[in-house]
C-alpha cells in the first residue's frame, strides 16, 4: 500500500521542528542560569523612585532590584507619589497635582494639554452647575409626572375640554393636514380619536388618528359624537 504524496516530507518537517524546540529549550535554560548568576545591584528607595519616574523600567524589575516582593502593598510602600505640573483648562491657573503612578501622570499631562483638567475651584463650580441642571430637570420631570397623573384622573369629558387636549388636538389635525386619515376627506368636521388610552395626558401623533365624522362613527361602530 502506497503512502499519500508528501507523507515523507511532512514527517521530516515534524522531526526538524522537534529538534528546533529542543535547541530553544536548551538556550532558554542557559539564559535562565545566566540570569540566576547575575547579582542585581541593591537599590535604595530613592533610587527605585528615580528609576520608576524618570526611566522606563518595568516596576516588577525595580521591585526585584530593591529586594522586595512585587505586591500592590509593597509597591505602594516603595513608590512615592509625584507632583505633576498642570494647567486648568477653564481659568488657566497653573498648579501641581499628585500622581500615584506613571499611568496617572500620563493621564494628567494629556488632560492638561487638551485643556480638560480642572483646578479644585473650577471643578467645584462645574460640579455645582451640573447638579443645578440635574435638579432643574428632576423638578421639571416631577411636575410633568404630577400633571400627567392629574390629567389621567380627570373625568374623560372634562379631559377633552382641558388646555392640554385642545393643544394636542390642534397639533394632530395639523399633522394630518386637516384631512381624514382613513378616507382623505377635507373641508369637513374632523375628530381626533385615541387609538389607545395608555398615553393619555402625554399623547403623541402616533397615539391618535384624525377622522371625519362618518369614519369616526365606523371606527367606534356608533353615531358621531365628537373626539374620543
Amino acid at each position: 500500500m502506497e503512502n499519500p504524496p508528501g507523507t515523507e516530507s511532512v514527517i521530516l518537517r515534524a522531526e526538524e521542528i522537534k529538534q528546533e524546540i529542543r535547541t530553544h529549550e536548551k538556550q532558554i535554560q542557559a539564559l535562565k542560569e545566566e540570569r540566576r548568576k547575575l547579582k542585581l545591584p541593591k537599590i535604595t528607595r530613592e533610587e527605585a523612585n528615580h528609576l520608576y519616574w524618570e526611566g522606563n523600567l518595568p516596576l516588577a524589575l525595580i521591585m526585584e532590584a530593591a529586594g522586595l516582593k512585587n505586591s500592590s502593598k509593597a509597591q505602594k510602600a516603595m513608590i512615592q507619589p509625584k507632583e505633576i505640573a498642570v494647567v486648568c483648562g477653564k481659568c488657566g491657573e497653573r498648579a501641581h497635582t499628585i500622581a500615584a503612578s506613571r499611568a496617572r501622570a500620563r493621564e494628567l499631562l494629556v488632560e492638561s494639554k487638551k485643556k480638560r483638567h480642572r483646578c479644585p475651584e473650577c471643578l467645584k463650580e462645574q460640579t455645582e452647575a451640573q447638579m443645578n441642571v440635574f435638579n432643574a430637570i428632576r423638578e421639571i420631570r416631577s411636575a410633568q409626572f404630577d400633571r400627567i397623573s392629574e390629567l389621567k384622573a380627570m373625568p374623560y369629558p372634562e379631559y377633552l375640554k382641558s388646555p392640554h387636549w385642545q393643544t394636542t388636538r390642534k397639533q394632530k389635525l395639523a399633522h394630518a393636514h386637516y384631512s381624514c386619515e382613513l378616507c382623505s376627506a377635507t373641508n369637513t368636521r374632523l375628530n381626533v380619536h385615541h387609538k389607545h388610552y395608555r398615553t393619555r395626558g402625554h399623547e403623541n401623533n402616533r397615539d391618535l388618528i384624525a377622522l371625519c365624522e362618518p369614519c369616526h362613527a365606523k371606527f367606534h361602530d356608533k353615531l358621531p359624537g365628537g373626539d374620543a
